[in-house]
């Protein structure tokens, strides 16, 4: 039986799909490849060091934060064993000052670079989890590189509102080596508007 050049058409299309199919493939473990396995976390953290506040320079988009948000401020306190209080502070951009409470647990201590948050504002019908890992702190506790296993979450905390450029560069460089993709970070901006006389309490 001849084969019709429409035939002959759709199995070149199928070849061709197929083809595609496989480079993507290719392509997928390449860049997973070149993904680190293991992610590098920092070791032996003092949590009563650590403690205090902390400003966001950066982030990754995350649901939490919006992209309008300003002078976002993370505060965490020792209240027991492995256990720290956390405060996120931030001013919308009407100005309003936003507080939103929770918990930290680590999770390796005594290591004491993983965590996890719990947020329970009353706006959230159940607890919102989130693990972190601190990347990176300077041994004088002023500059914090902090991300999760995915990849997905990425913040750089300073203890000032403002960070040279050089010192940015050198931790979000570190985070691409780990896997992070940066190209969309956000970077906050730390001059807040006219401040109220009320703080809304969302916890």
């Amino acid at each position: 039986m001849s084969i019709t050049s429409q035939e002959k058409q759709f199995r070149g299309i199928k070849i061709a799909i197929g083809a595609a199919a496989l480079a993507t493939v290719g392509i997928g473990r390449i860049v997973w490849g070149m993904i680190p396995k293991k992610m590098q976390v920092a070791s032996n953290v003092d949590l009563h060091r650590f403690s205090g506040t902390w400003f966001e320079i950066a982030r990754k988009p995350v649901s939490l934060e919006r992209k309008s948000f300003h002078h976002i401020t993370y505060e965490y306190h020792v209240v027991a064993k492995n256990k720290l209080s956390t405060n996120l502070r931030y001013q919308t951009k009407e100005g309003r000052v936003i507080q939103l409470s929770g918990e930290a647990i680590v999770k390796n201590p005594p290591d004491n670079s993983q965590y996890l948050v719990s947020y329970t504002p009353k706006v959230l019908k159940k607890p919102k989890k989130t693990n972190f890992w601190i990347m990176r702190i300077d041994e004088v506790y002023q500059v914090c590189l902090v991300g999760n296993k995915k990849r997905t979450r990425l913040w750089l905390f300073s203890r000032q509102p403002t960070l040279d450029a050089c010192i940015v560069d050198e931790y979000l460089d570190f985070a691409r080596e780990q896997g992070f993709d940066t190209d969309n970070m956000i970077f906050v901006d730390h001059n807040p508007q006219a401040v109220p006389s009320k703080i809304k309490m969302l916890s």
